[in-house]
């Protein structure tokens, strides 16, 4: 079985992008953005994808996305905030590698959010499951309704307090003592 991969999910702005670049970087390994690589295959943005198609549409993409993209060895993944509410989406993360779960408090989320859309001029729009009158009130039902199957990744990081290196040191240790327990009970 191929465990010699990363998946980084989380909620948006937790981190996962950023993350995921510095943890291939130390590692000396391929990034995959899987949000990259669907608006690559598909020709538009995420957001046009929901719009024109629908989230049940995009979701399957999603996950043929990243079905194919487990086939790899030696790269870090950063999936979608809402991979990890697909069964099938975490069973192959699973059967490739270790998945790290970036976590972070709504109020961290809320105020990286808004500096990101600040500084990108990015609407919530770009991030669909985000799109609220109250956005911190969606940050806090989305959350909590992700938060069970957020307990199934391999590895938590708390990247409230830690710089995106720090957090992709921790993403590193995470895969590397996840990796050797399984080796210990082969």
């Amino acid at each position: 079985m191929n465990r010699s991969n990363i998946f980084i999910t989380g909620f948006s702005g937790t981190g996962k992008t950023t993350t995921g670049r510095e943890a291939a970087r130390l590692l000396g390994w391929s990034f995959v953005d899987t949000d990259d690589e669907i608006v690559a295959s598909e020709g538009m943005a995420i957001e046009d994808i929901f719009s024109r198609r629908g989230e049940d549409e995009f979701r399957r993409v999603e996950r043929e996305t990243l079905a194919r993209v487990a086939r790899g060895c030696r790269q870090v993944v950063s999936t979608g905030g809402g991979v990890i509410m697909d069964e099938r989406s975490r069973s192959v993360m699973d059967a490739n590698g270790v998945v790290v779960l970036l976590e972070a408090r709504p109020e961290t989320l809320l105020s990286r959010l808004r500096i990101q859309q600040a500084e990108e001029g990015e609407d919530m729009a770009a991030r669909p499951m985000l799109e609220s009158d109250d956005l911190h009130e969606r940050i806090h039902s989305l959350k909590a309704l992700r938060q069970f199957n957020y307990t199934l990744a391999h590895w938590t990081v708390h990247t409230d307090f830690l710089t995106p290196l720090e957090a992709a040191v921790e993403a590193v240790r995470g895969f590397e003592m996840v990796n050797a327990r399984r080796g210990a009970s082969a």
